[in-house]
């Protein structure tokens, strides 16, 4: 399997890992307790798309281990983004390249919120090969800090 990757976007991350002694593991880890995001990948055979649990709990979508229902993830995204949404990943798929793009999906408020995917082709041998990415929130909700008089 090749992952390809734009030169902006590559990174010796095998040698940092090592050089670290940070597991993958570990980075996943450190980077979901920072900020909330979840993986994906999606077949370019079938369409066929599985997320994470986070992603599913992003996109308002009941947690499954099957494929997603696309129709659920289209109207979890704002309407004027969905065009720009999957015109990259058709792209990509074509240009077997990577990138990203941020759009707004929607809140459990009923408003929308940003969010970033960053996305690549990953080759499988015998197939039209998957897209695979991350999604997260572009913001971050920062915990509101309340100071407590200590009773006597």
């Amino acid at each position: 399997m090749e992952l390809h990757l734009d030169d902006s976007l590559k990174t010796d991350g095998r040698a940092d890992r090592l050089r670290t002694g940070v597991s993958d593991a570990e980075l996943i880890e450190l980077a979901s307790s920072f900020r909330r995001f979840g993986f994906w990948r999606a077949s370019l055979d079938t369409g066929h798309c599985y997320m994470s649990g986070v992603l599913c709990g992003i996109f308002n979508h009941p947690l499954t281990s099957g494929p997603i229902d696309q129709t659920t993830i289209r109207n979890s995204i704002h309407p004027d983004d969905v065009a720009i949404v999957y015109g990259t990943m058709e792209e990509a798929a074509r240009e077997r390249s990577s990138g990203h793009v941020i759009y707004r999906v929607r809140s459990d408020d009923g408003g929308y919120r940003p969010v970033r995917t960053v996305y690549a082709v990953r080759e499988q041998e015998g197939s039209a090969g998957e897209i695979i990415g991350i999604t997260y929130d572009l913001y971050v909700k920062q915990p509101t800090l309340v100071m407590v008089e200590p009773t006597s």
